[in-house]
Protein backbone atom coordinates (compact mmCIF):
# COMPACT_ATOMS: atom_id res chain seq x y z
CA UNK A 1 0.00 0.00 0.00
CA UNK A 2 1.66 3.04 -0.90
CA UNK A 3 0.90 5.96 1.72
CA UNK A 4 -0.68 8.35 -0.93
CA UNK A 5 -3.44 5.20 -0.87
CA UNK A 6 -4.06 5.98 2.60
CA UNK A 7 -4.59 9.47 3.67
CA UNK A 8 -5.67 8.79 7.66
CA UNK A 9 -1.80 7.79 8.08
CA UNK A 10 -0.81 11.20 9.56
CA UNK A 11 -3.85 11.39 10.96
CA UNK A 12 -3.91 10.55 15.18
CA UNK A 13 -7.75 11.80 16.15
CA UNK A 14 -8.56 8.04 16.70
CA UNK A 15 -11.37 7.97 14.30
CA UNK A 16 -10.58 4.30 13.82
CA UNK A 17 -12.06 3.80 17.24
CA UNK A 18 -15.09 1.52 17.23
CA UNK A 19 -16.84 3.47 19.58
CA UNK A 20 -20.34 4.05 20.83
CA UNK A 21 -21.87 4.42 17.01
CA UNK A 22 -20.02 1.02 16.16
CA UNK A 23 -19.41 -0.51 12.81
CA UNK A 24 -22.27 -2.31 10.84
CA UNK A 25 -20.54 -5.81 8.90
CA UNK A 26 -22.15 -8.10 6.84
CA UNK A 27 -21.53 -11.61 8.51
CA UNK A 28 -18.92 -12.43 5.66
CA UNK A 29 -16.49 -9.30 6.98
CA UNK A 30 -17.18 -9.94 10.38
CA UNK A 31 -16.10 -13.82 10.40
CA UNK A 32 -12.82 -12.23 7.61
CA UNK A 33 -11.84 -9.43 10.29
CA UNK A 34 -13.39 -9.47 13.84
CA UNK A 35 -14.11 -12.54 14.55
CA UNK A 36 -11.16 -13.35 16.35
CA UNK A 37 -11.01 -10.16 17.58
CA UNK A 38 -14.76 -10.51 19.25
CA UNK A 39 -13.58 -10.48 23.02
CA UNK A 40 -12.40 -6.94 22.49
CA UNK A 41 -16.09 -6.32 20.87
CA UNK A 42 -19.75 -5.98 21.84
CA UNK A 43 -20.97 -8.32 19.21
CA UNK A 44 -24.36 -8.21 18.15
CA UNK A 45 -25.33 -10.60 15.59
CA UNK A 46 -28.71 -10.12 13.91
CA UNK A 47 -30.07 -11.75 11.14
CA UNK A 48 -28.30 -10.52 8.19
CA UNK A 49 -25.94 -8.14 9.72
CA UNK A 50 -23.53 -7.88 12.51
CA UNK A 51 -22.77 -4.88 14.57
CA UNK A 52 -19.73 -4.09 16.46
CA UNK A 53 -19.07 -1.62 19.30
CA UNK A 54 -15.57 -1.69 21.28
CA UNK A 55 -15.03 -2.45 24.69
CA UNK A 56 -13.87 0.47 27.01
CA UNK A 57 -12.98 2.61 23.71
CA UNK A 58 -10.64 -0.11 22.19
CA UNK A 59 -9.31 1.11 18.76
CA UNK A 60 -9.99 -0.92 15.73
CA UNK A 61 -7.07 -4.31 15.74
CA UNK A 62 -6.02 -3.41 12.60
CA UNK A 63 -5.08 0.50 13.13
CA UNK A 64 -1.15 0.59 13.70
CA UNK A 65 0.70 3.29 13.61
CA UNK A 66 1.12 3.38 9.81
CA UNK A 67 -2.50 3.26 9.66
CA UNK A 68 -4.93 0.33 8.52
CA UNK A 69 -3.21 -2.84 7.98
CA UNK A 70 -6.27 -3.73 5.93
CA UNK A 71 -6.97 -0.38 4.55
CA UNK A 72 -7.19 -1.51 0.74
CA UNK A 73 -9.53 -4.56 2.02
CA UNK A 74 -11.55 -2.77 4.49
CA UNK A 75 -15.07 -3.49 5.56
CA UNK A 76 -18.00 -1.13 3.39
CA UNK A 77 -18.75 0.46 6.45
CA UNK A 78 -14.84 1.47 6.86
CA UNK A 79 -14.96 2.90 2.94
CA UNK A 80 -17.78 4.61 3.74
CA UNK A 81 -16.53 6.57 6.46
CA UNK A 82 -16.25 9.67 6.94
CA UNK A 83 -19.80 9.02 5.79
CA UNK A 84 -22.16 6.68 8.13
CA UNK A 85 -24.77 4.64 7.29
CA UNK A 86 -27.22 2.77 9.29
CA UNK A 87 -29.88 0.74 8.53
CA UNK A 88 -33.37 2.07 9.46
CA UNK A 89 -35.99 -0.59 8.35
CA UNK A 90 -36.69 -4.04 6.76
CA UNK A 91 -39.42 -4.81 4.87
CA UNK A 92 -40.50 -8.39 2.96
CA UNK A 93 -39.76 -6.02 -0.49
CA UNK A 94 -37.23 -3.72 0.51
CA UNK A 95 -34.76 -2.56 3.09
CA UNK A 96 -33.66 1.12 3.46
CA UNK A 97 -30.47 2.44 4.77
CA UNK A 98 -29.61 5.70 6.21
CA UNK A 99 -26.61 7.78 5.18
CA UNK A 100 -25.16 10.90 6.66
CA UNK A 101 -21.54 12.55 6.95
CA UNK A 102 -22.18 13.90 11.28
CA UNK A 103 -18.88 12.05 11.86
CA UNK A 104 -16.08 13.98 13.82
CA UNK A 105 -13.14 13.43 11.42
CA UNK A 106 -11.11 16.55 11.28
CA UNK A 107 -10.31 15.90 7.48
CA UNK A 108 -14.24 15.21 6.83
CA UNK A 109 -14.63 17.71 3.66
CA UNK A 110 -11.25 16.58 1.95
CA UNK A 111 -12.46 13.20 2.61
CA UNK A 112 -15.94 12.39 1.43
CA UNK A 113 -16.60 10.80 -1.08
CA UNK A 114 -19.36 12.54 -3.66
CA UNK A 115 -22.89 11.23 -2.58
CA UNK A 116 -23.51 9.51 -5.57
CA UNK A 117 -20.45 6.84 -5.39
CA UNK A 118 -21.19 6.79 -1.29
CA UNK A 119 -25.01 5.97 -2.14
CA UNK A 120 -23.58 3.12 -4.74
CA UNK A 121 -20.91 1.61 -2.13
CA UNK A 122 -24.10 1.21 0.32
CA UNK A 123 -26.47 -0.09 -2.53
CA UNK A 124 -23.36 -2.62 -3.44
CA UNK A 125 -23.27 -3.35 0.40
CA UNK A 126 -27.28 -4.24 0.67
CA UNK A 127 -27.26 -6.12 -2.78
CA UNK A 128 -24.51 -8.35 -1.09
CA UNK A 129 -26.40 -8.79 2.51
CA UNK A 130 -29.96 -9.00 1.38
CA UNK A 131 -29.87 -10.10 -1.80
CA UNK A 132 -32.61 -8.63 -5.22
CA UNK A 133 -34.69 -6.75 -2.11
CA UNK A 134 -34.99 -3.09 -3.29
CA UNK A 135 -32.47 -1.35 -1.24
CA UNK A 136 -33.11 2.33 -0.84
CA UNK A 137 -30.47 4.89 0.58
CA UNK A 138 -31.13 8.44 1.97
CA UNK A 139 -29.12 11.08 2.63
CA UNK A 140 -30.17 12.37 6.23
CA UNK A 141 -27.82 15.45 6.57
CA UNK A 142 -30.56 17.93 7.14
CA UNK A 143 -33.10 18.20 9.66
CA UNK A 144 -36.05 17.67 7.21
CA UNK A 145 -34.57 14.50 5.87
CA UNK A 146 -33.82 13.17 9.79
CA UNK A 147 -37.21 14.25 10.61
CA UNK A 148 -38.65 12.57 7.31
CA UNK A 149 -37.18 9.11 8.18
CA UNK A 150 -38.06 8.97 11.90
CA UNK A 151 -41.73 9.71 10.81
CA UNK A 152 -41.22 6.58 8.45
CA UNK A 153 -39.47 4.79 10.58
CA UNK A 154 -42.21 5.21 12.99
CA UNK A 155 -45.25 4.54 10.24
CA UNK A 156 -43.48 1.12 8.71
CA UNK A 157 -43.37 0.28 12.63
CA UNK A 158 -46.83 0.56 13.11
CA UNK A 159 -47.78 -0.96 10.16
CA UNK A 160 -45.62 -4.59 11.00
CA UNK A 161 -47.33 -4.40 14.43
CA UNK A 162 -50.77 -3.74 12.18
CA UNK A 163 -49.83 -6.86 9.85
CA UNK A 164 -50.37 -4.06 6.78
CA UNK A 165 -46.48 -4.72 6.11
CA UNK A 166 -44.29 -7.57 6.60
Amino acid sequence: MLELDNPCLDCRNKCCVVGLIGLMLSKEEYEAYFKKYEQSFLVIPEDKLVFLTARDGIICPYFEDRGCKIYDQRPFDCRLYPYQMRLAYETKEKIKFILHSRSDCPRKTNLLLPEAEAKALIMDFGRKVYGNKKIIVQNCDNLLARLTNKIEILLVKLFKVLGIVK
